[in-house]
């Protein structure tokens, strides 16, 4: 199954340092998933607001426990976040 995971930035979005990145990098190499389409969402001034990623994985716990594990949501960056299974109408996923 897909799921889209969704984390809307607190603002002004907290400063990231080279410990976060680490961290981060680690947590998309982890193999308990995989990352279908992942990147940054932004408003219409092009301002960093958040983040989607599609995975797929076996369940809804498996995607709750990879948003739960990022260092986003670890750290405290997220204001807001959301996962819900993604059912493909138009288009095709790589």
């Amino acid at each position: 199954m897909i799921f889209a995971i969704i984390g809307l930035l607190k603002q002004p979005v907290p400063p990231r340092d080279a410990a976060f990145e680490a961290a981060l990098n680690a947590h998309l190499a982890q193999p308990n998933l995989r990352i279908v389409n992942a990147g940054y969402l932004r408003d219409a001034e092009q301002a960093l607001i958040g983040h989607l990623a599609l995975v797929e994985t076996d369940s809804f716990g498996q995607a709750k426990a990879f948003l739960e594990t990022s260092p986003f949501q670890t750290g405290g960056f997220y204001e807001r976040t959301e996962i819900a299974e993604y059912d493909n109408e138009v288009g095709r996923l790589g």
